[in-house]
């Protein structure tokens, strides 16, 4: 057996994290969460996901990627995900890119 030792210590809190681009949606998950962080990607970062998501995982064409996301995507972020981020208590810029913030946040919560 291979005993791994540990590069750091991580002190128990009680914390649930519960996310999901719809995580904010529906006001009964909403109303029971303490604490609520919206990460705001660019809308350029969110497509370059996309395309490499979809070429890779789905074998897509960047023109019907295009395509799709502009008939589907980008209005469905806009109507349904975007307005829950005033439901958001603290709204990090530039998702998981924000490094800073996140640290921050692991740290203080």
């Amino acid at each position: 057996m291979i005993r791994v030792e540990p590069s750091f210590h991580l002190k128990a809190k009680p914390i649930i994290v519960f996310e999901g681009i719809h995580a904010l949606y529906d006001p009964r998950i909403v109303d029971t969460l303490d604490f609520k962080i919206f990460l705001n990607a660019d809308d350029d970062i969110r497509l370059v996901w996309r395309i490499k998501r979809d070429v890779e995982e789905r074998q897509w064409t960047v023109e019907s990627i295009l395509i799709s996301y502009n008939k589907f995507g980008k209005p469905s972020y806009e109507e349904f995900i975007k307005p829950t981020m005033k439901k958001a208590d603290m709204i990090i810029p530039k998702g998981v890119e924000n490094k800073i913030a996140i640290t921050l946040v692991i740290d203080v919560l």
